[in-house]
């Protein structure tokens, strides 16, 4: 079993059962189970650890495993392949639209700052 569904709280607001019923179709429409762990059908990448909480249910051991795994993985494949580069004019164009001239703008992942 990759996930458990948990009762849906007497106190829970409108919204959140909204969102929790919209999740949990999701996961019967949108995801498959492969292996002990749930993925998007869309982009084979395992769901989310906070969606299992948001759809209050309660993702497998096994999936929390794989996720984080494949999670780092990605992280480190991105950071690895924007090691070297460089924001071209329309990236530069965008980001100082976005932010300002004069501004420092700083990629999360990799660290990299880029002054505008």
């Amino acid at each position: 079993m990759v996930y458990t569904l948990n009762p849906i709280p007497a106190d829970a607001k409108p919204w959140h059962i909204r969102d929790a019923e919209r999740l949990r179709k999701s996961f019967v429409e949108d995801a498959y189970e492969d292996d002990g762990v749930l993925r998007w059908k869309s982009n084979n990448r395992p769901v989310p650890h906070w969606s299992f909480r948001e759809a209050l249910a309660t993702a497998s051991d096994r999936h929390l495993e794989v996720e984080r795994k494949e999670s780092a993985e990605s992280l480190r494949r991105y950071r690895e392949e924007m090691a070297n580069h460089v924001p071209d004019a329309e990236e530069l164009y965008e980001m100082r639209a976005a932010f300002g001239t004069g501004t420092t703008v700083v990629n999360i992942l990799t660290g990299r700052r880029t002054r505008l």
